[in-house]
């Protein structure tokens, strides 16, 4: 144990508070108060956090916090191996994970899935325009297409013209029919 940790266990000891009381008073976890007494702070969560927890507890014996502050980061500037906690036979401890890393993280995963979804909306919009095929409209603004796909193009209609011409005449000839007898209808004159 270094110095901060005698210090924060020697004030708590000292006041007569447990760690359950400090834990109580601070909100903040025992195993947090009993890495930051050992000086085990790879248990923490993150530096930010170190820093708010020994700014709490600090005050709950108080202490002076820049002191504190001051010894953490001491501490934190000494070698990796200096700061393992030691057992009453000299033997070095260090918290080894047991749990193998996962091989993909949440964020992995996510972080795929937003790629893919945007490779296909560019995808799809690079189709839609480019490779679709193009609608043409008529004169009347529709798109004029056959069922086998292909695109009926517009044709220029000639302006009307006012030049008539006169109808046809259609003669019927009307005549009485019996049943025996056949029907043969004629227009101007022919058969």
């Amino acid at each position: 144990m270094g110095e901060l940790g005698d210090l924060l266990r020697r004030s708590r000891e000292q006041s007569g508070i447990t760690l359950e009381e400090i834990e109580a008073a601070t909100h903040i976890k025992r195993t947090y108060l009993e890495a930051l007494e050992v000086e085990n702070f790879d248990v923490l969560p993150n530096q930010v956090a170190t820093y708010g927890f020994l700014r709490n507890y600090a005050s709950a014996l108080k202490l002076d916090a820049t002191h504190v502050r001051e010894l953490y980061e001491q501490c934190q500037r000494r070698s990796p191996a200096s700061r393992l906690s030691l057992s009453e036979d000299g033997i070095q401890f260090k918290n080894i994970s047991m749990m193998p890393s996962p091989r993909f993280s949440s964020d992995l995963f996510i972080g795929f899935l937003v790629i893919t979804a945007l490779v296909g909306a560019i995808l799809y919009f690079v189709y839609r325009q480019y490779m679709s095929s193009p609608e043409i409209t008529s004169a009347t603004g529709l798109a004029s297409s056959t069922a086998g796909g292909a695109i009926l193009l517009p044709t220029p209609t000639p302006p009307p013209t006012n030049t008539s011409t006169p109808p046809l005449p259609l003669l019927l000839s009307f005549t009485r029919a019996s049943p025996s007898s056949w029907l043969s209808p004629t227009s101007r004159g022919y058969r």
